[in-house]
């Protein structure tokens, strides 16, 4: 419970108001972030244990939050032990705009290629809750069909962002480096192919072995 605390003082600044939900994965079951709670405050009162059945099993008082069933999804994939919801402004904005397939397909700097991956899986907007989370695994397998590999982040259209990871730190860093990569993007004035890196530079990029090696320390 102590990481998931530390998560959402960590990544509370993403966030208003009972915006955002973060989950860990324990032995035969998960914790989330309870409805209606904030994550600069939580305490371990603030989540709610559910096992894969989606059974509610202490803290009876709450609800667990309503992005529940996606939470579980992703908890269930191999590697996964924390999920986190955000809905950073920049990177929001870009979401609410057209733009937001160009943002997903391109790269404008190393360490967005190394933490948030090639491209980003994108899910088109769907009422949150488990409609949304239908979408998500749909798009999910689609994903990997096509690249062989899970995404590093998932962009949410009109929503937000769903980051996640071995460790809270993997899901703080690929949080703060899209929302840096949303930043710089908004500032763009002409978004020419020349503002971003091209395909052999991507390549060398997710081949060099002291890129791996400093992946690996997350």
């Amino acid at each position: 419970m102590d990481e998931l605390i530390k998560l959402s003082k960590k990544i509370s600044k993403y966030v208003v108001g009972f915006e955002g939900n973060i989950s860990q994965k324990l032995n035969n079951s998960f914790v989330i972030k309870a409805s209606g709670k904030r994550l600069d405050n939580c305490c371990e009162n603030d989540f709610v244990e559910f096992d894969f059945e989606l059974n509610q099993l202490n803290n009876f008082n709450e609800r667990g939050s309503m992005e529940l069933e996606f939470h579980k999804l992703l908890l269930e994939m191999d590697g996964i032990n924390f999920v986190c919801h955000t809905h950073p402004v920049s990177t929001l904005k870009i979401l609410c705009s057209k733009e937001y397939k160009l943002f997903a397909k391109k790269r404008l700097f190393p360490d967005q290629v190394i933490f948030n991956g090639v491209k980003s899986m994108i899910v088109p907007y769907v009422k949150p809750g488990n409609k949304l989370s239908k979408k998500i695994k749909k798009k999910m397998n689609k994903f990997i069909k096509k690249n062989g590999t899970l995404p590093k982040i998932i962009l949410l259209k009109n929503h937000g962002l769903i980051t996640f990871g071995n460790t809270i730190d993997e899901c703080i860093i690929k949080t703060e480096i899209c929302e840096k990569s949303a930043e710089i993007f908004c500032s763009l004035n002409n978004k020419s192919k020349k503002c971003f890196l091209n395909k052999k530079e991507i390549l060398e990029l997710v081949q060099d072995k002291k890129e791996k090696y400093r992946l690996s320390k997350l």
